[in-house]
């Protein structure tokens, strides 16, 4: 399920984006998996009166659970993953992993010219395998800057650096983060 307020791309500035995801998962010809789980997303994207028009802010928040069933398995790979330049940005790919995740992403995003944005971010998150384990002194920290090319054809081309307390990390993507 999708709520979309969002205004035109590429420049964003104001509206929602709220999705629910629910996902249920068997195995039929091996009865080694077998788990449901949601994922929850929701972004926020406005200016603030004391800032040029363009200058604008995109905040999102991710939930995301898995349980298995009937004494099954989910396999490695389907597991929540933070680690990537998607989510926390100054880790290595697929850094963190388990049965659910919460994400937090903060962008100041301004133009440079008609074509370039540059943007600033903060990225907080963590895994955990049961909601009581969601603690702020469980978070991992990243935070960066980088370049976003704005293409005609709705494409972004981003160039970005984030940095967390493991490591520098150079990120090239040619798809929007939110």
């Amino acid at each position: 399920m999708q709520y979309d307020s969002r205004g035109l791309y590429p420049r964003l500035s104001r509206g929602q984006l709220i999705r629910f995801m629910y996902r249920y998962h068997r195995e039929f010809d091996d009865e080694r998996y077998e788990y449901h789980g949601f994922r929850f997303a929701a972004t926020q994207y406005f200016t603030l009166p004391i800032l040029a028009r363009h200058r604008r802010f995109a905040v999102r928040g991710v939930l995301e659970k898995l349980w298995p069933l009937n004494g099954k398995e989910i396999p490695f790979y389907e597991l929540s993953v933070l680690g990537d330049a998607y989510t926390l940005r100054g880790y290595d790919e697929d850094r963190f992993r388990d049965l659910g995740s919460l994400l937090f992403n903060v962008e100041y995003r301004y133009p440079v010219w008609d074509f370039l944005d540059a943007v600033l971010f903060v990225d907080a998150g963590q895994v955990y395998r049961d909601f009581d384990q969601i603690a702020f002194n469980r978070f991992r920290y990243g935070f960066g800057t980088g370049l976003r090319i704005l293409t005609g054809l709705g494409a972004t081309i981003r160039l970005e650096v984030g940095i967390s307390t493991e490591r520098a990390r150079f990120l090239l993507q040619t798809q929007r983060i939110f």
